[in-house]
């Protein structure tokens, strides 16, 4: 009852947006009313348009028309009117989102990796997301680079909304462990990590972005930085980002570990 259930992130430019509204729609009436939607642009790459069979469109473009359908529905807005009678609808029936989710509409997320996009998430009304990739190249440290987007974001949402109180969260790589036994299921997971970037976060392959780096080990040592991170001082939640190939028990661990020794510091209690 106490758990809600977050998407991080949707990639709309590979989504039908009236299908993925419907489906939101579903979970959240089914959850009852937990859902967090987030959503992104996603990447754009050739393999995955041919893979989605979404290429022949302007790739942000098609992104912002899918966004503003996927925005309308969730919104109760009409989305087609009938011009002849279906199955039992008569002629002139207007089509709408079922089942209706008009508080979902009130719980959208954008994951933003640049100040622009950061910016435009403003501007549409999201709350906001920031990961652990940039996609912008500055020349910046990472959070302090992330830092000035989040607060891009926020002098934009007071301008348009200047009663709402932002929503953002910041996702980190957080692993502690207590020993290096306790940390061994990770070490290949982290060898692979840091092997794709050089010691500030940008991609060996020369592409034009930066990722953060992976907090592990110490427990203590791992609040400090997180404390000292500029960019997390910015935000309302923190995510705790897992590596993909870890298994269920080093999950469970690792936020029990979190829970333990580093959440309380940064102002978490948990629930009664």
């Amino acid at each position: 009852s106490r758990l809600r259930l977050g998407t991080g992130v949707v990639p709309v430019r590979y989504e039908d947006p009236i299908r993925l509204a419907e489906d939101a729609a579903n979970l959240d009436l089914l959850s009852g009313g937990r859902l967090e939607l987030g959503l992104s642009s996603g990447y754009p790459a050739p393999v995955l348009e041919e893979l989605f069979g979404t290429g022949g469109a302007d790739f942000r473009g098609e992104v912002q028309r899918r966004l503003a359908r996927l925005l309308a529905a969730l919104r109760g807005e009409v989305l087609a009117v009938l011009d002849e009678p279906f199955s039992t609808l008569p002629a002139g029936d207007e089509l709408t989102l079922t089942p209706p989710a008009p508080e979902l509409a009130h719980r959208l997320w954008y994951g933003a990796g640049s100040l622009a996009s950061a910016e435009r998430a403003a501007r549409q009304g999201f709350d906001l997301q920031v990961s652990t990739l940039n996609t912008e190249e500055t020349g910046e440290a990472f959070e302090v680079r992330q830092a000035e987007q989040i607060r891009a974001y926020k002098q934009v949402l007071a301008e348009l909304q200047p009663a709402r109180r932002p929503r953002v969260s910041v996702s980190r790589i957080i692993l502690p462990y207590l020993d290096e036994a306790d940390g061994a299921e990770l070490q290949d997971w982290l060898s692979f990590y840091a092997g794709r970037m050089d010691e500030h976060g940008r991609p060996r392959s020369g592409a034009a972005m930066r990722y953060s780096p992976a907090y592990h080990g110490d427990p203590q040592a791992i609040l400090d930085a997180l404390l000292a991170d500029e960019a997390l001082k910015e935000a309302t939640h923190l995510t705790v980002t897992l590596p993909s190939l870890g298994s269920p028990e080093l999950h469970r661990r690792t936020l029990q570990l979190v829970a333990e020794h580093i959440a309380p510091q940064l102002g978490w209690t948990p629930a009664g």
